[in-house]
């Protein structure tokens, strides 16, 4: 970790909030690294898994219900499912202290709204599907997957262009996208707000942090 944060020194670092919250997606970069080399030993090594999982439109991850204008869920998983519902989640991170359990998908979406996925963490509270956070990397994404998203649920609802940070309140979802140009990576969330509530108030009972879901390499 402390290479990793030398290799950083040309950032400028605003405060000591960001200087911890860089550190942590590097720490979660590493995390996620060796999550990764488990699931390739679990899954047959190097091979490439090229056939799409069932029910996944990667064209179009999140499906909108036309009444309420909300997405429905992420990836054909709907909010509220059961991990079970995808075979092909495989656990990696478990909190008892926020009753989580953050799942990678390696036959998930690929991109959201062309913007290709560096990495995606799906969370459970529960057991309960309440989050999906979305990690790509340079500029080019970021502004393919900001047009997707205004495309699907029209102008953000909040945004603050100069830091590259958009925001949807969409009923019962939230959405954000936002570009680190520190980093010269971005990040799209899709949080099931009653879940979330729920999540952050047994979080909060618990004194439990939230984790970083930065993993650039």
């Amino acid at each position: 970790l402390y290479l990793r944060l030398l290799q950083t020194k040309k950032i400028d670092w605003e405060d000591r909030h960001h200087f911890f919250g860089i550190a942590a997606r590097i720490l979660r970069q590493l995390l996620v690294a060796r999550a990764r080399t488990r699931l390739a030993q679990k899954r047959g090594g190097g091979l490439s898994i090229t056939e799409l999982t069932p029910g996944v439109d990667a064209a179009s991850p999140a499906a909108v219900d036309t009444a309420s204008g909300s997405p429905m869920g992420f990836g054909g998983i709907a909010w509220g499912s059961p991990v079970a519902t995808q075979p092909g989640l495989a656990p990696y991170e478990n909190s008892a202290e926020s009753a989580t359990v953050t799942c990678l998908w390696p036959q998930g979406p690929k991109d959201i709204f062309g913007a290709p996925i560096r990495d995606a963490y799906y969370e459970f509270f529960k057991d309960q599907f309440y989050h999906v956070w979305i990690n790509f990397d340079g500029q080019a994404a970021y502004e393919k997957a900001l047009a997707g998203l205004t495309r699907a649920y029209g102008p953000p609802t909040q945004e603050n262009r100069d830091k590259f940070y958009h925001a949807w309140q969409l009923g019962e979802v939230n959405i954000y996208c936002a570009y680190h140009r520190d980093l010269n990576e971005g990040d799209v969330s899709f949080f099931y707000q009653p879940l979330y509530d729920r999540m952050i108030a047994t979080r909060k009972a618990a004194g439990a942090k939230a984790p970083a879901r930065s993993a650039k390499k």
